[in-house]
């Protein structure tokens, strides 16, 4: 199927009759939204007791059809704001972000079947990440290339990469440890209070992160989120 979407929704996947039980789960996109798509991507990261993650994984093969639904969802970027876009994630949530990320490059650069929004080039945009470390750090590589992207357009998009757990030879974080409101504010200093913040990661570290940035002033009704 092909359907035009935007950035933020998931996409449900069945497994049917190729598993041994009934699975069905939905799976952010990752993939550059555009005004006709016709290919989706999903980045699933396989987890030893995740019945689908295995399926896709072990047994889903290269030109093997499997049924999907629409994509859909409430969880996509604000465009009656105008302050600084932060996109914030933690492990594997960094799916949606990085879709957010390539709509807002497009927008703002006017490709990709976008109208150019110029407006978008004086909004900071900051793309914040948390892995554990080098090796559990996905999709680096398309994150710059977007920011290289950006920068061409004249659009302001910074990034920031913590490793919560970095190893000897690491090198591609700007900071050690997790991903706090502290360093939100520290990012964005007195712009915080403008922000529209989009985070998405397990639910301990979103809510403590709400916490956080509320007590940095950030307002309640600009933090917006997904769960897994």
């Amino acid at each position: 199927f092909a359907k035009a979407v935007a950035a933020g929704p998931d996409v449900p996947a069945d497994a049917e009759d190729k598993s041994p039980v009934v699975v069905k789960r939905s799976y952010s996109l990752s993939s550059p939204p555009c005004r006709s798509a016709d290919t989706y991507r999903i980045s699933v990261k396989r987890h030893s007791q995740g019945l689908m993650s295995r399926f896709l994984h072990d047994c889903v093969q290269v030109g093997e059809v499997i049924t999907v639904c629409e994509p859909g969802g409430e969880f996509t970027l604000d465009d009656a704001a105008s302050g600084p876009i932060v996109l914030v994630s933690a492990g594997v949530g960094l799916t949606p972000m990085l879709t957010m990320l390539y709509e807002l490059v497009d927008r703002g650069s006017g490709s990709n079947g976008f109208t150019l929004e110029p407006g978008l080039r004086s909004r900071p945009i900051f793309y914040v990440h948390c892995a554990q470390d080098g090796p559990h750090h996905a999709c680096h590589g398309e994150v710059l290339q977007l920011a290289a992207r950006a920068a061409a357009a004249q659009m302001d998009v910074r990034v920031h990469t913590a490793y919560s757990r970095p190893l000897p030879g690491d090198q591609c974080h700007d900071s050690k440890g997790r991903i706090s409101g502290a360093l939100i504010a520290e990012l964005l200093g007195q712009a915080l209070a403008d922000a529209d913040v989009y985070c998405c990661g397990p639910a301990v570290f979103m809510a403590q992160l709400q916490t956080d940035l509320e007590e940095h002033g950030l307002r309640p009704e600009r933090y917006f989120y997904e769960k897994f």
